[in-house]
């Protein structure tokens, strides 16, 4: 049996609107000569340990992952159209959050102070924060340290707990924090909203054949625009998908570079730091 899970975004609250959404598309596989397609979808999974799966059908990834360290290890399917603020078609963008308290107005007024970031691999927790600072950097460092949480949940509960005073929040997850876990957004504020980028793509294992990736695109395009799925669509704020190629995402590739010419090196860690506490 193949594997199939889409962690990005996968809280307990749409789990059902997840597993609905997956039902669909697995029927559709099938009806277009799909064999193996898992009836149910993995939760709980090792996001990038999958990518790596000969049995992957279908997950979903950072595309800061598919432009660096994960390139040639999936193949891009479709980009979701999200439909939360921050969103322009396949893109999105991150929400620069800082503490309600702090007397910050600008990128500028963020020097010196303590940053906290989901993972190093990741686009909107990370590389959005440290390319909305590079420009800042004047060749040396610009926080007085970058810490590690493990997710955007756990960046903005360090937040309140202030641990960090600033963070870069996917703009998707922001949205879906308000609507499902209000809590967790109290005391903080949206300072900036970072360029866009195309957002996390659905993908596929290296070894689907071309005419597979073909047939699992119109099996997405049908499945983002059947009525009856309408309801299930808004609950994970799909608006449709496009089938952008891998190539979208360089614009995610060689900010490593840019940033340690600027002299930004504290977002150099390798294994994220618990936050929860």
């Amino acid at each position: 049996m193949s594997l199939a899970c889409l962690p990005w975004y996968d809280f307990e609250e749409l789990r059902a609107a997840h597993d609905a959404f997956w039902a669909a598309l697995a029927g559709r596989l099938e009806a277009r000569g799909f064999t193996d397609v898992p009836r149910r979808l993995l939760h709980e999974v090792d996001h990038d340990g999958v990518l790596l799966r000969e049995d992957l059908l279908v997950s979903q990834t950072c595309g800061y992952v598919v432009a660096n360290e994960g390139r040639g290890w999936v193949q891009c399917v479709a980009t979701p159209r999200y439909g939360a603020p921050g969103c322009v078609g396949s893109d999105y963008a991150s929400f620069i959050v800082v503490r309600e308290a702090l007397d910050a107005e600008t990128a500028e007024d963020l020097r010196g102070l303590r940053a906290v970031a989901n993972e190093p691999l990741s686009h909107s927790g990370m590389n959005a924060l440290r390319e909305f600072v590079i420009p800042f950097a004047r060749g040396a460092r610009f926080f007085r340290e970058v810490q590690w949480s493990g997710g955007h949940l756990c960046s903005l509960q360090a937040l309140q707990r202030g641990a960090a005073d600033c963070a870069a929040i996917d703009c998707v997850a922001w949205e879906l924090v308000r609507r499902h876990r209000p809590h967790l957004l109290g005391g903080l504020r949206v300072l900036a909203t970072t360029p866009s980028a195309p957002a996390p793509p659905f993908v596929t294992g290296q070894r689907t054949s071309p005419d597979c990736l073909s047939r699992m695109r119109e099996a997405l395009q049908e499945v983002s625009t059947d009525d009856d799925l309408r309801d299930v669509r808004d609950a994970l704020l799909l608006r449709g998908f496009d089938p952008l190629p891998e190539s979208a995402y360089a614009v995610m590739r060689g900010a490593t570079d840019r940033a340690e010419a600027a002299g930004l090196y504290e977002f150099s860690g390798e294994v994220p730091r618990d936050l929860k506490g």
